[in-house]
């Protein structure tokens, strides 16, 4: 069975939340290849958001088709 991974931007979290957090949350939805929570240059601090790498396979990807809109579907790698 093949894998891909498909790769979101989330927004609007909590500024004070780190990677455990993150991976608590969102490793529900499947496995989590990379997790990246965005800082401003200057100060260090989150920025609110992040990127996050899940590692799907082909059944997860089935069922993932039926909740993402078309014009996303078509850029998952």
């Amino acid at each position: 069975m093949s894998h891909i991974s498909i790769k979101l931007f989330v927004g609007q979290i909590p500024r004070l939340w780190t990677e455990t957090e993150l991976l608590e949350l969102f490793s529900h939805f499947g496995d989590i290849f990379d997790l990246q929570i965005l800082n401003d240059r200057i100060t260090g601090q989150s920025r609110g958001c992040a990127f996050v790498t899940f590692q799907l396979n082909e059944r997860n990807v089935r069922i993932l088709v039926f909740h993402v809109p078309r014009n996303v579907r078509e850029n998952v790698r």
